[in-house]
């Protein structure tokens, strides 16, 4: 049963018509022959109106709990009854107590009188706890209802507003089509070259084309042919921020619209670094006498790149890795390619043997990796630092100099 039939339901239950629960609500007719129809769900205010009239949980309403009939929010004649029961009994003990004349007979009425009473409080303490329960259990089912309302209203308003951008962002197009390609990367002279292309929406003749690349400067290039389908081959400074756009012109008129923003061109390599048997928690010996220490270790490093177009224009040469204090080499050895991929990728991997070397207050201890690259480029990574602190070892963050 949907929403909307349960609505109806209840409705009928209570002998309104959709005029009289509309104005009930504050809703037109049309409002609540909506909400039977399932076309509209009602607002979460108008949710917790209906199930107060219609004496239900709103979950029932929803669909989320079956209707239950009301609890008393008083005690049963059998609880009553038990309650008077203790209470006589009490009372005669209480007689009974004064009657006496002997301590023994006292201490024995006065235990029993005591267990009476803690028996009546357990009662009522038992019938108050289960009372409070159930209402908490339904303060608790309430809550979860309204926020389950409440999440669905919020996903079909963010996926309408995605909707309604999606469509403005094409309706504000100058282009009917575009592509942008990396064709090639030359590390040496530090230039990216794009195979771009546009088509506009509505092309009228001797409209001409531009294509812009915008990073520490700014590159133009004239589109070939006679349009409508424009294009060029654009080479630019290598950066790692470049924007290119197309530029239409109609006699006078000048209209542009950015194509694609290209991130990380200038640095089309990568280098990552793993040791096989640090501890992030305990990366080494607590220093002693001014010495850092620590076991073997068994290094490896990728230099590889994750930009096609350097295809196997860049490689490293080699790599320097080990331990480093405030990156100054304390502890390196030099690695040659252990394995080289058709990618221009490479592996290094040293064995660390155990080592000592000096540290003082404040220093940060890094285990790392420098690659060279064949034009000359550093690339820094490092799993983990630790610093000296308080003569003893704590794990931070490495240092910006060896974020990627």
């Amino acid at each position: 049963m949907t929403v909307g039939e349960r609505i109806t339901q209840h409705r009928k239950n209570q002998q309104l018509s959709q005029e009289s629960l509309g104005e009930a609500l504050g809703v037109s007719r049309q409002a609540i022959s909506k909400w039977e129809s399932d076309a509209t769900l009602p607002e979460v205010e108008k949710l917790v109106a209906m199930s107060r009239l219609f004496h239900v949980p709103v979950g029932v309403l929803l669909g989320v709990e079956e209707a239950q009939p009301e609890e008393p929010s008083q005690l049963d004649e059998r609880q009553l009854a038990m309650v008077e029961e203790i209470v006589s009994r009490y009372l005669n003990v209480r007689e009974g107590a004064q009657k006496s004349q002997t301590a023994r007979q006292n201490r024995k009425q006065g235990l029993f009188a005591l267990a009476v009473l803690m028996l009546a409080c357990a009662v009522l303490l038992g019938a108050y706890r289960n009372l409070k329960w159930k209402i908490d259990g339904m303060g608790d089912e309430f809550r979860e209802n309204i926020e389950r309302v409440k999440s669905s209203v919020e996903i079909q308003m963010d996926s309408l507003a995605g909707r309604v951008e999606d469509i403005l962002r094409a309706q504000n197009q100058l282009t009917a089509v575009y592509a942008v390609e990396r064709e090639a990367v030359d590390v040496g002279a530090d230039t990216i070259t794009f195979r771009l292309s546009a088509t506009p929406k509505t092309f009228e003749p001797g409209m001409k084309a531009t294509f812009v690349a915008e990073s520490s400067g700014t590159t133009e290039q004239a589109a070939q042919g006679e349009g409508p389908d424009f294009s060029a081959e654009l080479t630019c400074p290598l950066s790692d921020s470049i924007a290119l756009s197309v530029c239409f012109q109609r006699g006078e008129t000048l209209e542009t619209q950015l194509l694609e923003v290209v991130t990380g061109a200038e640095r089309g390599t990568m280098l990552y670094c793993s040791s096989a048997s640090y501890d992030r928690e305990r990366p080494g010996g607590v220093p002693e006498g001014g010495l850092f220490c620590i076991g073997r270790n068994e290094v490896g490093a990728s230099f590889s790149l994750y930009d096609p177009a350097y295809s196997d224009a860049v490689y490293a040469q080699g790599a320097e890795i080990g331990y480093f204090v405030n990156s100054k080499p304390a502890f390196t050895m030099e690695a040659g390619p252990a394995v080289t991929f058709s990618s221009g990728g490479d592996d290094f991997e040293v064995i660390l043997p155990e080592t000592c070397f000096p540290v003082e207050e404040g220093d940060i201890i890094v285990l790392g990796a420098v690659a060279t690259d064949n034009f000359s480029r550093q690339f820094r990574w490092a799993p983990w630092a630790c610093q000296v602190k308080e003569g003893e070892l704590r794990v931070v963050e490495p240092p910006a100099e060896w974020a990627q």
